[in-house]
């Protein structure tokens, strides 16, 4: 029976590899925590809103509009998302919240189908993803970026 021997250069190269996959991984798997509030609403709390994200060019975005813009998004660009009717901590005021996978920056183009106050959605939760709010996708033009939050403990 014949033995291969591995030659150290490949072993290098495979473990660079699952090194890398890792690391590729880990960035990915970053989750940050933003707010928003009504227009019309007070800047933060008791009407806050608080969303998870976990993709990196939208949280990248969104720390830019936080840190340089004054909280205020390009009118081309609205938050986007899909939403789950259950609590989450750390958005537990509301009893809903955006999935944070699905959670992007639109280029502001969506129908006002999408278009809803957290009020709104409260009220009428049983009818999300139905007649109220099609496929769940919530698009709040209303709504004004106030922070980025820390992760919840």
């Amino acid at each position: 029976m014949m033995k291969t021997k591995k030659s150290p250069r490949k072993a290098v190269l495979a473990q660079l590899g699952v090194s890398i996959a890792m690391l590729c991984s880990q960035a990915s798997a970053e989750t940050a925590y933003f707010s928003f509030v009504s227009t019309s609403g007070v800047r933060v709390a008791p009407h806050e809103f608080v969303f998870a994200v976990d993709d990196s060019a939208t949280i990248a975005k969104l720390r830019d509009v936080v840190v340089n813009a004054g909280d205020i998004l390009p009118l081309n660009q609205r938050i986007i998302g899909r939403i789950a009717t259950d609590r989450v901590d750390y958005n537990a005021e509301w009893p809903f919240h955006l999935i944070p996978s699905t959670v992007r920056l639109t280029l502001g183009n969506d129908t006002e189908t999408c278009d809803a106050t957290p009020f709104m959605i409260e009220d009428n939760l049983q009818l999300v993803g139905h007649d109220f709010l099609p496929n769940a996708i919530w698009c709040p033009w209303s709504m004004r970026l106030v922070r980025e939050v820390a992760a919840p403990r």
